[in-house]
């Protein structure tokens, strides 16, 4: 009968050896530095700045200004308007410090010449 045994032996803890590559946590890390870094650069990610307590802000979701009250978790916000209190995440929320006509309208970038949208979108 020419087959492998397919059990297992029983054997003492002393007497195991493990193999693991000596380096393999380092190699780990670069795989997950080198994913990170491919998400971010196909998904074109930009780290926000954190808003101030007081700061003028315009929420993109309500198309409405409003101070910013506190910050409640690591992207999230409170935002007073004119009809009360709400929780932004920190993506909807545009500095009024450094207003930007095209986030604030939309239609803006039409009254913009060609070659001057070209350098916005850059």
């Amino acid at each position: 009968m020419n087959r492998l045994l397919q059990t297992t032996l029983l054997s003492m803890p002393e007497t195991r050896v493990v193999h693991k590559p000596p380096n393999i946590a380092e190699k780990e890390n670069n795989i997950n530095l080198r994913t990170i870094s491919n998400y971010n650069q196909r998904h074109k990610v930009t780290l926000l700045p954190e808003l101030a307590q007081g700061l003028p802000i315009y929420v993109r979701d309500t198309k409405k200004n409003g101070p910013v009250l506190a910050s409640v978790a690591l992207h999230s916000y409170t935002v007073k308007i004119e009809t009360g209190v709400i929780r932004q995440n920190r993506s909807v929320l545009v500095d009024l410090r450094e207003e930007d006509p095209a986030v604030l309208e939309p239609n803006a970038l039409l009254l913009v010449p060609l070659v001057q949208r070209c350098l916005v979108k850059s």
